[in-house]
């Protein structure tokens, strides 16, 4: 086995990384990580080889063990904080997205108010004579009760409003639990 430190060689190796000579204490740091490690020559290949020592082997190995015993521990800690975090987020995902839902809807209605008073001065003044398309998308933002009652229904197809509602609780609150971002 050879435990030599080749001086040119690691200046040729840094200097064509580094673009510059090595320092002394850099060369010195080299020289000191030739004494970590020990290195062997195969003579029928010509390959070096690594041969850890077997205290190193038995630091693996424990690191190994206790790393997935504390990685183990670390997500029984975890999960329920995690969990009390999601059921917060839960909650005040809920509300952002109601009170967005709402906010949103009355600007639809301002918008679409807009767009038919513009368009249709006769429906503006008289919601059940509209027709066309402003009648079908004012019906399918709003309702039937639109035009005939002249109140808007936020709700006017639950079952597909619910499951869009759902979904975008569920996404919000799993994108506020679960983000990177750290305020």
């Amino acid at each position: 086995m050879t435990k030599a430190f080749d001086e040119m060689t690691y200046r040729q190796d840094f200097e064509a990384i580094n673009g510059r000579q090595p320092l002394d204490e850099e060369i010195e740091q080299a020289r000191g990580l030739v004494e970590r490690y020990t290195v062997g020559k195969d003579d029928d290949n010509g390959v070096a080889t690594y041969h850890p020592s077997k205290r190193s082997r038995f630091k693996d190995f424990m690191t190994s063990v206790f790393g997935w015993i504390m990685r183990g521990g670390s997500l029984l800690v975890m999960i329920p904080v995690f969990l009390t975090l999601l059921f917060f987020n839960l909650i005040k995902s809920t509300i952002g997205v109601f009170v967005m839902w709402f906010v949103s809807k009355f600007m639809l209605f301002f918008i679409f108010g807009g767009i038919l008073f513009l368009c249709d001065q006769a429906a503006f003044n008289e919601p059940e004579r509209t027709s066309g398309l402003l009648r079908d998308v004012g019906t399918f933002f709003f309702g039937e009760s639109f035009f005939t009652d002249d109140i808007p229904n936020f709700f006017p197809h639950p079952t597909v409003d619910a499951w869009i509602i759902g979904i975008a609780i569920v996404v919000c609150a799993f994108g506020m639990t679960f983000s990177r971002y750290d305020a």
